[in-house]
């Protein structure tokens, strides 16, 4: 993936953010289908943490960052390792050619077979939507789940630093990088580390029973908190986003992108999932972990969350900062690895 990236960058110098931003969606197999729009909401009911009175602007000093772009094929591939994390956001056929883009034009794409269900982009400083796809259409959000899991943690815990004692429900592996055995040891924050950076399932289980005495419990105070965000759209029947037995586990971009918005501004919150690479302490051995999201190793992308299932596809959220522009990206059931 990184080889592919060296190219990316090289590419990437020569386009202003807002192309950047559009280049990351066609990069992320599964997009966009064969046409696009650009909207601004307006009218929508965002909750007062957000400004909801900016609407996209259609002058020519906005239109300067989105001037039509051309980019050449790459042929490069990414294969899928045997030992997949299903987390890890994968390519394995050649990038393409996009043709070019331009705000406030609908254009046919070079290519007719990409496909994301739901998608969109949002100003995260006034909450306007810059660019959607099927972006009220209730998905399957597989570990992007992992995010109102932290957030509510942090708001609930007494002490982050107190240590867990973890329970047999929330040991084993769990289609984790690694296993919590009964009677493990781990700080609350260390928990919250590990479900966000890594993506460990068990971490998520073993904060709601500290937290609230059982997940079942824990998920009630995930839902009152999506209401008051005002991700009216959402419904969760779990902590980590596992939906084999969750049919009803359920999100919208739209309501994902609120989630993300109210939890970045938690400062624990955003500096975890900014952090690569981080250490946690399990009995107090240090264990080394690394973020499932790749795009952070460049500057100006500063976190969230990756998923994948096989009911939700390949999951995407991404924050980034760059030339005083803040977006928050929403990618949903991106099908081709």
């Amino acid at each position: 993936m990184r080889r592919v990236f060296s190219v990316f960058l090289k590419i990437i110098s020569h386009f202003t953010f807002f192309s950047f931003i559009f280049f990351i969606f066609i990069f992320t197999p599964g997009f966009l289908s064969s046409s696009y729009k650009f909207v601004s909401f307006s009218n929508l009911n965002f909750p007062s943490f957000l400004d909801s009175n900016s609407n996209l602007n259609s002058d020519s000093n906005s239109n300067s960052d989105l001037n039509s772009i051309t980019l050449s094929e790459i042929s490069d591939r990414i294969d899928i390792p045997s030992n997949f994390s299903n987390d890890k956001i994968k390519l394995n056929r050649p990038l393409f050619s996009v043709g070019e883009f331009q705000a406030g034009k609908e254009k046919e794409l070079d290519e007719k077979s990409i496909v994301a269900e739901s998608a969109l982009v949002m100003d995260y400083k006034t909450g306007d939507i810059l660019w959607e796809k099927n972006s009220t259409k209730k998905m399957f959000p597989a570990s992007l789940t992992k995010i109102m899991t932290s957030i509510v943690a942090i708001e609930n815990a007494k002490d982050l630093n107190e240590l867990v004692r973890i329970s047999k429900n929330a040991s084993g592996k769990n289609h984790s990088s690694f296993g919590f055995r009964v009677g493990d040891r781990i700080s609350v924050l260390d928990l919250i580390k590990a479900a966000l950076i890594c993506s460990h399932n068990n971490a998520t289980i073993a904060l709601a029973e500290h937290i609230s005495g059982s997940e079942e419990e824990f998920v009630k105070l995930m839902n009152l908190k999506a209401k008051e965000i005002g991700a009216t759209h959402t419904l969760f029947q779990n902590t980590n986003g596992l939906d084999f037995e969750s049919f009803y586990h359920k999100t919208t971009a739209q309501d994902l992108a609120l989630i993300t918005s109210y939890c970045l501004r938690n400062e624990i919150f955003r500096r975890i999932v900014s952090t690569s690479k981080d250490y946690i302490s399990i009995n107090g051995k240090e264990i080394e972990i690394n973020n499932t999201n790749d795009l952070l190793s460049y500057e100006y992308i500063k976190g969230v969350k990756t998923g994948y299932t096989e009911n939700a596809g390949f999951c995407l959220i991404l924050y980034s900062e760059k030339n005083d522009i803040e977006l928050i990206v929403v990618i949903l059931n991106s099908s081709q690895e």
